[in-house]
């Protein structure tokens, strides 16, 4: 079995030869721990913001040939616009605020579903990778 060094292999998983993510779509795994990394720093940062507890939940399900990645984490309330934007509160914001943004494109790019939402004081990146 062949695997990269990273965490998430992206080559063929035999014996059932299925594939976590396809070579072409991820390059060897990087665009993924890219987002993931991204969708994690921006849980970390929004968890600091808050006075009381706070919490990052992620999940990696595999169903059927395709996977779910869900990071869910409590936040202050954020807008999503229609274009799955979210503007940043950071001094200097034309220098801030394009984790998102690089995650969308990355998403839309290879073909993958994926949704924002905010409810009930979390923050939620559900995405299906097929």
């Amino acid at each position: 079995m062949q695997r990269n060094t990273g965490y998430f292999p992206t080559e063929s998983l035999e014996p059932c030869g299925n594939r976590l993510f396809s070579r072409s779509a991820l390059n060897e795994g990087y665009l993924f721990r890219g987002s993931l990394g991204n969708l994690l720093d921006n849980a970390l940062e929004a968890c600091r913001k808050l006075p009381d507890s706070s919490y990052i939940n992620v999940k990696i399900l595999k169903k059927e040939g395709d996977f779910l990645l869900s990071v869910e984490n409590s936040s202050l309330p954020v807008k999503i616009s229609e274009n799955n934007y979210v503007p940043t509160d950071k001094a200097e914001p034309r220098l801030h605020g394009f984790g998102l943004q690089n995650i969308a494109h990355i998403m839309q790019k290879y073909g993958y579903e994926y949704t924002l939402f905010y409810h009930d004081a979390r923050f939620h990146f559900v995405s299906i990778l097929s």
